[in-house]
């Protein structure tokens, strides 16, 4: 009989939650854009009588020029200055060879020219291609030696960047798709570029085909994902649950409805951007999100191995914190953000093991040591003498947590210094200042938010946090001009926001936002989709959550007598990091704050979207349930 009401209540769940995501996918489908062509269909239908030219870096006419030029790989020079800055004599094959280049343009030109004659909607892209066809002619025109003796002493005395050389590299690189930064003194494929329809039409037309397909089956899978959610939520957490999980929902699909605008609409009017460069976005978002909630089901599924690891994790403090700064380093190897979530899930994992483990003794040792942790008795402890029973508890804990404070301050101090990640740097801070003002109380946090403040001073000594000063406090007169588009972007989608399905990418003059947009700078975006007062609304109601959630587990730290609490804990910590992730994207982007290269949380494009708030709800959703089944 008990087992028979089991399943009709599980039974009942499962529709209640698959009703819920049917909404949820139905409110994405209504939230996309109504048009969901990608303009690279277009392109492709009506380039692909033109011969492939396949390409290479090695069959790069500007690499040739740049390393026939100075007799050296291009790696060991800069191509643009090649011989130093002296005149470079300009070979006639090179010249040959340009124009060589231009002939697959000239027919994309003329095969659109004929398709899309009469077409409004897609008159600027056949303007697109004039322009670089334009470009790239006046750029030969400027090199092409010339037999007027004026012509050629003025050529002599012209700056680098106007020898007729450089002209022709640039011409190259406008001709190949590819960007060359003379800092690293490489090459590199613009993904984007008009070029790609000349030389790279069979990975375009798949990368299409790819995005397609997610958008045709995106409502129906968010929806069966939501429904997963709920439900799974329900059965470790009980009814509480369905309200987290809703909120979770409605974060990752009101992401998802912006990255899936900018994978069709963005660039659309600008003569820059021909191809999408969001393309990519919505197919790499949503197996991001996948891989989150698959790496939270799995810590549901399998929370008491994630319980057994945990409780040796507290025993073996130091090595938890060998191995996370092993595995951080090598995450900044593969990409600063993975680097970054890597760092910031680690400390979080870090601290919230030593709260579990340390914080009840310290409590019991400020309650029955007066002056614990007072400097002069840490002194007097360093003296050989006889060691009083105060000052045994104190050594004992300070031996215990000296490691991890190591491990902690050279970690933030390796991801500041030399990986140059000032936002996982202060995310981690943030946690770990949050664990010293919890384990030795509020003296210990204020000493740890004054050594901050004077690292912040020595900071704004770099070139680079001041570059983000100077860019937060005069916005329309920095070198960078991304708030300058980012606020004339806000003030056009005034008062309601332009909204979603609908955001004005580009300005009718062609000014498109930054490509940051998707990650630095969604609290913006947010903005311009909804208007400053529901965006507003969103962040508060995050913000609130987030608040809720770490009084929840910090509860169950409290009231817990069981191994599990260290689950509630570590939750905690990643709760505490969601929340000051969100707190510095916000107020950057509101200019309150130096720029951090942060996103936001459960929106911005990117793993480190809703790996870590995923895993911080499956590990208080384990924790629950571990306590609800203890006897």
């Amino acid at each position: 009989m008990r087992s028979n009401w089991k399943l009709g209540s599980h039974l009942a769940i499962a529709v209640v939650a698959l009703l819920l995501g049917a909404l949820a996918g139905w409110g994405l489908d209504r939230a996309l854009p109504a048009d969901r062509a990608a303009r690279e269909l277009v392109l492709l239908a009506h380039s692909n009588g033109i011969p492939l030219q396949p390409f290479g870096l090695r069959d790069s006419l500007a690499l040739a020029v740049c390393e026939q030029s100075a007799k050296r790989p291009y790696a060991e020079v800069d191509c643009l200055l090649p011989r130093g800055g002296q005149p470079v004599a300009l070979d006639p094959n090179w010249l040959g060879a340009m124009q060589a280049k231009l002939v697959p343009w000239y027919a994309l030109r003329d095969r659109l020219d004929s398709a899309l004659r009469g077409d409004q909607r897609a008159a600027w892209l056949l303007a697109t291609v004039n322009q670089r066809i334009g470009r790239i002619e006046e750029l030969i025109r400027d090199a092409t030696p010339v037999n007027d003796p004026r012509s050629v002493a003025a050529s002599r005395d012209a700056s680098a960047a106007d020898q007729p050389y450089a002209k022709l590299f640039n011409a190259a690189l406008l001709a190949e798709g590819l960007r060359y930064n003379a800092l690293s003194g490489s090459f590199a494929i613009v993904r984007w570029d008009l070029a790609r329809l000349i030389d790279d039409r069979t990975r375009l037309l798949e990368r299409v085909k790819l995005h397609q397909m997610v958008l045709k089956w995106l409502p129906l899978g968010f929806g069966l994902l939501t429904a997963a959610i709920l439900f799974f939520g329900f059965l470790y957490a009980g009814p509480a649950a369905l309200a987290v999980g809703g909120l979770l929902a409605a974060g990752l699909g009101l992401g998802l409805a912006i990255i899936g605008d900018a994978s069709l609409r963005y660039g659309e009017g600008a003569a820059g951007f021909g191809l999408n460069p969001f393309l990519y976005a919505l197919s790499r978002q949503v197996l991001a999100l996948v891989l989150a909630v698959v790496v939270g089901l799995l810590v549901l599924f399998f929370c008491r191995r994630v319980l057994s690891l945990a409780n040796w994790g507290g025993a073996h403090l130091n090595w938890v914190a060998l191995i996370g700064a092993l595995l951080t380093v090598m995450a900044y190897g593969f990409s600063p953000a993975a680097g970054s979530e890597i760092l910031k899930i680690w400390m979080a994992g870090l601290a919230g093991l030593a709260l579990a483990s340390h914080a009840r003794v310290a409590d019991s040792a400020r309650q029955v040591v007066s002056g614990l942790w007072n400097p002069w008795e840490i002194f007097k402890q360093s003296m050989p003498a006889r060691l009083s029973a105060p000052q045994v508890i104190r050594r004992e804990l300070s031996r215990t947590l000296g490691i991890f404070s190591l491990f902690a301050i050279l970690a933030l101090g390796a991801a500041a210094v030399l990986f140059q990640d000032l936002g996982g740097t202060l995310v981690s801070a943030a946690v770990f200042w949050a664990l010293m003002s919890l384990l030795f109380g509020p003296g210990a946090g204020g000493a740890a938010i004054l050594v901050g403040a004077v690292l912040a001073l020595l900071a704004l000594q770099t070139d680079k946090v001041a570059a983000r000063v100077d860019l937060m406090l005069s916005p329309m007169s920095a070198a960078v001009s991304d708030f300058a588009r980012l606020l004339k972007f806000e003030q056009a989608a005034r008062p309601d926001g332009y909204g979603l399905g609908t955001i004005q990418w580009c300005s009718f003059e062609g000014a498109c936002l930054p490509l940051q947009s998707l990650s630095d700078y969604m609290p913006v975006l947010l903005q311009g989709a909804l208007g400053p007062v529901s965006s507003g609304l969103v962040f508060i109601v995050l913000a609130l959550a987030y608040l809720m959630l770490m009084w929840v587990c910090i509860r169950g730290v409290a009231r817990s007598n069981h191994g599990h609490r260290a689950l509630y804990a570590s939750a905690f910590f990643l709760f505490l990091a969601a929340l000051a992730q969100s707190s510095l994207t916000v107020f950057g982007s509101l200019r309150l704050l130096p720029l951090t290269g942060l996103g936001l949380p459960l929106l911005s494009l990117g793993v480190s979207s809703s790996l870590s708030v995923v895993l911080a709800l499956a590990l208080l959703a384990s924790a629950q349930r571990l306590s609800r089944d203890r006897p």
